[in-house]
């Protein structure tokens, strides 16, 4: 089950899929730190690996 970071993650990926983005962008939009949206990336990265 995802939570509500990672959903929001997904949705900033979905809404930007013409542009790369940084863990730094992602952070600013969740408001976490670079290092904790990182973790958020990994962890939904072995989320999605596992299906």
């Amino acid at each position: 089950m995802l939570n509500q970071k990672e959903i929001m993650i997904i949705d900033q990926f979905y809404k930007n899929q013409d542009i790369y983005l940084t863990s730094k962008d992602i952070a600013k939009e969740l408001k976490v730190t670079e290092k904790t949206a990182r973790k958020y990336i990994k962890q939904l990265n072995q989320t999605l690996d596992k299906k």
